[in-house]
């Protein structure tokens, strides 16, 4: 294996920013020979990653419908994820342009890369990977994103015929900073559906457990950072020993904690020295959905995860030992001192803030914060409000 210096970790980025977009439309427009199938739908999930997030549940509302052509693209060591019922395709493979070049629609919770050329009479949904962020995003972090990508990004948004959104917070933000002006569908979060269907609660809850080997009568705390700009993990030790003990006091039973990276330092998950039989790495845990189901309570940083799981009205903590700087990098959109949730700066006032908790309190603050500051619209309907419009699209 060559060793890549400095010049060539300048190098490759800045040829792969030049060829990636040439080669993507060249395959596009040479694929424009073959008819669009009107039945056909392709998804992609965080640029090739497995069977997971919004797209996945669209799915499985989809698959009620026999006439539905799916095509999954992801990476080869995603494949496995993908149920057998669903065709997968190599992303960014030339099979990958072709179904691009004749799927009636598109599905995406992230972007499509620069180049990418939509047809005439292609959809595309945009159903993006957060709805009520706590970090700036898109147009609101212009100066901290690369060029490339914002480039990029306005290319998708133009070529978006619709952005879902589960709030009147994300609709509001989509106006101002997604470069985008089209319809915007408050459907609710498709992957948040599963939290308003009993049944499935049982069910996953049962099947997270046996996948982990947790036994049914231990409790779970989700451990949930997201990544910072330079990647380190320094910031992710929670005093794990004293914070178990913690729980075990305020809520009693025994507990495990669960952690899980972000997508963007998962591979870094084995550099941690936390894990023993009760600090689990679920970092390769496919749909963090699933987790949020299983856990009895949680710890965020400043990731949109922690909206999600406030829909299961659990426990949650902050815990944001580097706010500053992190505030300094990106700033917030929503007052992050003003959230429903307690903010804790040290091990020692996390585990502090865990003894006083009040769950009478948090749940009044909750749900007036989700009604009244940023208008929740999640009603467990997104992906049959999705799937219908699609099927709708489809008979155009």
């Amino acid at each position: 294996m060559p060793v890549v210096t400095k010049k060539n970790e300048l190098i490759y980025p800045w040829i792969r920013n030049r060829i990636t977009p040439i080669y993507t439309f060249v395959f596009l427009l040479l694929f424009r020979i073959f008819p669009i199938k009107k039945n056909k739908i392709i998804i992609v999930s965080y640029f090739g990653k497995g069977f997971g997030d919004n797209g996945k549940y669209i799915v499985d509302e989809l698959l009620k419908n026999k006439k539905c052509k799916i095509i999954w693209a992801c990476k080869n060591k995603f494949k496995d994820s993908v149920p057998n019922t669903i065709k997968t395709v190599k992303y960014y493979s030339p099979l990958y342009f072709y179904h691009l070049a004749t799927s009636k629609i598109w599905i995406n919770n992230a972007r499509f890369v620069l180049g990418t050329i939509k047809r005439k009479h292609q959809f595309y949904i945009q159903v993006w990977h957060g709805d009520i962020g706590l970090k700036r995003i898109e147009a609101d972090a212009e100066q901290a994103l690369p060029k490339s990508y914002v480039k990029g990004a306005k290319r998708d948004s133009k070529m978006a015929n619709i952005i879902t959104s589960g709030s009147k917070y994300f609709t509001d933000y989509c106006r101002k900073y997604f470069w985008y002006d089209g319809e915007i569908l408050e459907s609710g979060c498709p992957r948040n559906d599963v939290f308003f269907k009993k049944k499935e609660l049982e069910r996953i809850n049962k099947k997270v457990r046996d996948c982990l080997h947790i036994a049914k009568d231990e409790k779970i705390l989700l451990y949930a950072p997201t990544f910072r700009k330079d990647y380190s993990l320094k910031y992710y030790d929670i005093d794990y020993k004293n914070t178990l003990e913690c729980l075990k006091k305020k809520f009693g039973g025994k507990w495990k904690i669960l952690v899980r990276l972000h997508p963007n330092v998962s591979a870094k998950s084995k550099q941690l020295k936390f894990w023993s039989e009760d600090v689990i790495d679920a970092t390769g845990y496919q749909d963090s959905q699933e987790l949020l189901i299983a856990c009895d309570a949680a710890i965020t940083d400043y990731s949109s995860i922690v909206f999600d799981y406030s829909l299961l009205k659990r426990p949650v903590f902050l815990f944001a030992p580097d706010y500053d700087l992190y505030n300094a990098d990106r700033g917030f959109t929503l007052d992050y001192f003003n959230l429903p949730f307690t903010v804790s700066r040290s091990t020692k006032e996390l585990q502090k803030t865990i003894q006083n908790f009040s769950e009478k309190k948090y749940r009044d603050r909750l749900n007036d914060y989700l009604k009244n500051e940023v208008g929740s619209k999640e009603k467990g309907e997104a992906s049959k409000i999705i799937a219908n419009r699609i099927i709708e699209e489809m008979k155009k």
